[in-house]
């Protein structure tokens, strides 16, 4: 009789339960992200042309965010941006426009040409009220976009100041004023992204960077 009643007593329906998923423990840190380069202040973050960068350099142009062992006790701070970068022709005509330039300019090789930047450089503060700082085209320099430094041109270091593309970045300044001028390279023609770089130490590291294209 219990057996009969078992067998016609209604099969339970199954209660599904929604099983809980346990994550298993996370054994390896997950990498901590590299932060961006602030504009300005490395290779791969060159600033845009026309922004402004500020720095501080200690004499003879090294800057003072650059891990160098120079002495710091004279401290200037500056404020410089690309304005206007011209390339290739209209670059050699540039330097042709100075009457002395074809005796001391060389055309650029097969696979060269000249970049001229304009570069406006404002001295904000020095040591002292009343200390020059003389500002010179073989404080920059440019570097190519595998990222190898191009030579400085023989205008860079050897040609006299007045026959350079009129007006050099050249100038002797008192806190608070300002100049622009152009810096010369010879850059390799199919080199679309070169960089231009100012206050680096002697090993090529720190300083602040800037695009030599649009």
């Amino acid at each position: 009789m219990v057996a009969e009643e078992l067998a016609h007593r209604p099969t339970p329906t199954p209660i599904a339960f929604e099983k809980e998923v346990v994550a298993a423990p996370n054994r390896t840190a997950a990498p901590a992200s590299t932060p961006k380069p602030k504009t300005g202040y490395s290779r791969s973050s060159p600033a845009e042309i026309g922004a402004d960068v500020f720095t501080k350099v200690g004499r003879p142009g090294t800057s003072i965010f650059t891990p160098s062992e120079r002495d710091w006790s004279e401290i200037y701070e500056v404020r410089i941006s690309v304005t206007e970068i011209i390339r290739g022709e209209a670059a050699w005509e540039r330097i042709l426009t100075n009457q002395h330039a074809q005796d001391f300019y060389d055309p650029p090789g097969p696979e060269f040409e000249y970049l001229l930047a304009m570069v406006r450089f404002d001295y904000l503060k020095g040591p002292a009220p009343d200390i020059l700082y003389e500002i010179q085209p073989r404080e920059f320099a440019a570097v190519s976009s595998d990222g190898r430094e191009y030579d400085q041109t023989d205008a860079s270091y050897q040609v006299y100041f007045d026959v350079r593309p009129e007006p050099s970045l050249h100038s002797r300044l008192y806190a608070g004023a300002s100049f622009e001028g152009l810096v010369e390279f010879q850059v390799v023609k199919h080199d679309s992204t070169p960089v231009m770089t100012f206050g680096r130490d002697e090993r090529g590291r720190g300083g602040i960077w800037f695009k030599l294209f649009e």
